[in-house]
């Protein structure tokens, strides 16, 4: 009897064991499926800002809204010109 008790104590054991391993597979699966949503869900935010960008910026030009940007462009291109015109 003494043998079966100890039998049933080392199965129970090993029962719980592997519950809490059973356990952690299960953790760190859904750790890694939230990751990787969360990374994906970056990435396709981040294309929908870049696309919102561009199409702000080229309707801003066709409809002639001048920025910082288009300023500090049109200035590049008059100081270079003024840089030609000088050393000629």
């Amino acid at each position: 009897m003494n043998n079966s008790l100890k039998y049933l104590q080392d199965l129970s054991v090993k029962l719980n064991s592997n519950r809490l391993f059973e356990l952690f597979v299960v953790l760190i699966i859904m750790f890694s499926a939230f990751a990787f949503l969360n990374m994906v869900i970056g990435i396709v935010v981040n294309v929908l800002e870049e696309e919102r960008a561009r199409e702000k910026r080229v309707n801003d030009e066709k409809n002639g809204v001048i920025n910082l940007e288009t300023i500090h462009q049109q200035l590049m291109k008059i100081q270079h010109q003024i840089k030609n015109n000088t050393t000629e």
